[in-house]
């Protein structure tokens, strides 16, 4: 051992090599150093680096087992056992120097060809070296050690590198010329390492810095630093990616609940993570937490409704993997360098967390990462900001940072904040009716939603979504409770359908034409009934009386309806005839029935009163409904008066066909539909 240098940067980095042993990747020592010294008038400097590989052969006195075989055993550096030895061999060398006396300046250098092959350089001269000599193989010569201790490790190195000269100027101020004790002698070139630094090996650093003077008969001193960088053998990592992880939304197949709606392929792989190709094979393992909701979405199905694991492992999907596979856990048949899995996806709302382990022939576990990241579980869908809901479907639908919970709506000038329905909810989604037939929708998350069960299909849900900004939706009676109204059945039960039933008959008061159970919110309204067949008959009352007037104007009732019609309609008796002869009341009743059905929507949604006329009994403020109109005529809330229904039989004039009202009665601020 020798120190020739005033100042010394040693920098050590332990990285993947091209060698390998079977499945396993060695770790490689490099050295980079800068020296430089001063005595008297000399003066020199120079640097160098240098590769160090794993002995293949024990170099001891005693019998001990070859570094590659050790570490093949050991797998790791942590796993190396208080007392164990991994030996290094120096594989390459290059080295440069310049030294000064007085006026005189030499170069020097020094670079492998190849294991144990070196040539040199002295100002002019050149010339080759073996190392080491006898006919040994390089790579039983023990440059390095790397020595585990029941509190860590020590690496030792035999020098540094520099050129392999042992003229003046060079190397004047050797470790004997130097106050130096044997205790420092002997941790010149060593570097201790604790348990810890060992457990971060991969982003482990440390430097060392020492001084020295030169004996009496010698001038100058000698100081150094050193500073060692390590990072993780590359025994390989393994990489795991979820094909269109970024995009991918859970589906259930609500046509077929047993059979998954859409699957997720999970893709594995060991990678080298240094300078190393050959790759370790391992064992994976996939293990699987679901969710299990109820049915495949909030009202799909009503009977016989799954409550298994929404994401599962099949052995169909999986046919390479370990037969043993269960809906929560798959593993490969043996070892390998890369394989897949596909999970099924049974729910419009699954989720769950999946953990990928793998180990290689001796059970010892590889580092996972995720598309690159360093993350012990993956959560599915992809949602880095928590809960259950995918991020994709979040940004596509303006939803980006409500929790899912979230049940906020707002539609400016209402009372009313959100719907009954949180974000999760809405976007595990709901079959509902579309054109006559089932459909299954996940729900704008910032529009409020209303739930009408409508076996007539009278129920213009266009018509009301302009005239109140709530979207409706059409069910039948399996999409929801008929009893309690849930439309969330599988879900947290707190959506209510209002049904809207349509009755022909003519029984019960004639002049009641609508009514709604409860007045306020869907909660509590219940049933919505329409009496088609007494808005008919209604009709046909106002079509005799104008028949009356058309043909026996002097009679005491035509002259009676013609004073109405003339005086107070506007509608001559001419016009009359000519309207009672094109008229269609098949195609009126239609038209009442679906601004009845709009119009006791709106008291099932919260508007109490409508427009009623204000009357005083017995000193109290009463509200009634009324013939006369009130307010403004374009909301549904307006009321028919025995006018309107004469312009609207022989004109087709009819009011209601705008949103709630905004003032006055201000039924638009009313409405809620939680």
């Amino acid at each position: 051992m020798r120190l020739s240098g005033l100042i010394l940067t040693l920098l050590l980095l332990v990285i993947g090599s091209h060698a390998a042993a079977q499945d396993n990747q060695e770790p490689v020592l490099y050295v980079q150093a800068k020296e430089g010294g001063q005595s008297g008038s000399m003066s020199w400097s120079c640097t160098g680096q240098e590769e160090y590989r794993l002995c293949t052969h024990w170099d001891g006195p005693w019998h001990g087992m070859a570094a590659k075989d050790l570490f093949r055993l050991r797998r790791s550096v942590l796993g190396l056992k208080p007392g164990e030895r991994l030996q290094f061999y120096r594989f390459s060398h290059a080295s440069e120097a310049t030294g000064k006396e007085g006026s005189q300046i030499t170069h020097a250098s020094t670079k492998s060809l190849g294991a144990g092959s070196y040539v040199n350089t002295y100002g002019n001269t050149r010339w080759h070296d073996i190392y080491p000599p006898h006919f040994t193989p390089p790579s039983a010569e023990a440059d390095a050690e790397l020595i585990r201790t029941a509190t860590g490790a020590r690496l030792v190195l035999k020098g540094v590198p520099c050129p392999h000269v042992g003229d003046a100027p060079f190397h004047v101020l050797g470790i004997d010329n130097l106050k130096i004790t044997e205790a420092e002698k002997a941790r010149l070139y060593t570097v201790e390492l604790s348990e810890a630094e060992l457990a971060s090996w991969g982003q482990l650093t440390k430097t060392l810095a020492r001084s020295f003077q030169a004996k009496e008969e010698f001038e100058g001193s000698v100081s150094y630093s050193a500073t060692i960088t390590t990072t993780l053998p590359d025994l390989g990592e393994v990489d795991v990616e979820i094909v269109g992880y970024e995009q991918w939304l859970p589906e259930g197949n609500w046509q077929d609940p047993a059979s998954p709606g859409n699957r997720l392929r999970i893709k594995a792989r060991v990678k080298a993570i240094g300078n190393g190709t050959t790759l370790t094979k391992a064992r994976f393992t996939f293990k699987l937490e679901s969710s299990k909701e109820r049915g495949v979405c909030l009202n799909w199905p009503m009977q016989g409704a799954s409550q298994e694991e929404d994401l599962q492992f099949r052995k169909e999907d999986n046919p390479n993997l370990d037969p043993s596979i269960s809906p929560t856990e798959a593993k490969t048949r043996d070892l390998v360098d890369r394989t897949e899995a596909v999970i099924a996806c049974f729910d419009y709302g699954a989720h769950g967390k999946l953990k990928v382990t793998a180990e290689d022939k001796d059970g010892k576990p590889l580092k996972v990462t995720f598309h690159g990241q360093d993350k012990a579980t993956i959560a599915i869908p992809k949602s880095e900001e928590g809960g259950h809901i995918a991020d994709a479907w979040k940004a596509a639908k303006g939803a980006t940072g409500l929790t899912d919970t979230w049940d906020e709506a707002v539609i400016p000038l209402q009372d009313a904040t959100g719907d009954g329905m949180q974000l999760y909810a809405k976007y595990r989604g709901v079959v509902v009716l579309e054109g006559g037939a089932r459909k299954y929708l996940r729900l704008p998350p910032r529009e409020k939603a209303h739930f009408v069960a409508d076996p007539a299909g009278v129920f213009d849900s266009q018509r009301w979504f302009a005239t109140s900004g709530i979207r409706a939706y059409r069910l039948d009676e399996s999409l929801y409770y008929v009893g309690s109204r849930f439309v969330d059945f599988n879900g947290p039960c707190t959506k209510y359908a209002v049904r809207l039933e349509v009755d022909d008959s003519l029984t019960g008061p004639a002049e009641q034409y609508a009514m709604t159970d409860e007045v306020g919110s869907p909660k509590i309204a219940n049933t919505v009934k329409l009496f088609r067949g007494r808005m008919n008959a209604m009709l046909g009352r106002v079509i005799a009386r104008v028949q009356k007037a058309v043909s026996s104007p002097d009679s005491t009732e035509g002259a009676e309806e013609a004073a109405l019609l003339q005086n107070t309609c506007g509608i001559s008796l001419q016009e009359a005839a000519a309207a009672l002869k094109r008229m269609d009341q098949g195609q009126l009743l239609e038209r009442l029935i679906r601004l009845a059905a709009i119009h006791e929507m709106g008291h099932a949604c919260g508007i109490l009163n409508g427009h009623t006329k204000a009357v005083v009994r017995d000193g109290q403020v009463e509200y009634e409904e009324t013939e006369q109109q009130v307010g403004d005529v374009l909301c549904p809330m307006q009321y028919l008066d025995q006018v309107g229904r004469r312009r609207f039989v022989l004109l087709g004039l009819l009011g209601g066909s705008g949103t709630f009202c905004k003032d006055g009665f201000d039924c638009f601020r009313q409405l809620t539909v939680k």
